[in-house]
C-alpha cells in the first residue's frame, strides 16, 4: 500500500506543468510506472552491465 501510494503521488507531482517544465530546464524528461516495471528495469540493467563488466575483465580496486 504504501509503495502505491508513493507511486501515485510521484506521478502526480511529475504530472503538474511546473515541475515538467522545471525538470525540462535541467534537461531531464520524466519517466513514470508501476513499481514493478522500475524492478524489472533495474534487473536487467544488472544483468546487462555485469556482462559488460565481466566481458571487459573489469575489476574493483
Amino acid at each position: 500500500a504504501i509503495v502505491r501510494r508513493l507511486n501515485q503521488e510521484t506521478a502526480r507531482v511529475l504530472a503538474a506543468p511546473d515541475m515538467r517544465e522545471r525538470l525540462a530546464n535541467d534537461g531531464i524528461e520524466p519517466g513514470g510506472g508501476a513499481s514493478d516495471d522500475f524492478g524489472l528495469l533495474i534487473q536487467n540493467e544488472i544483468a546487462t552491465w555485469s556482462r559488460v563488466i565481466k566481458a571487459a575483465g573489469i575489476r574493483a580496486e
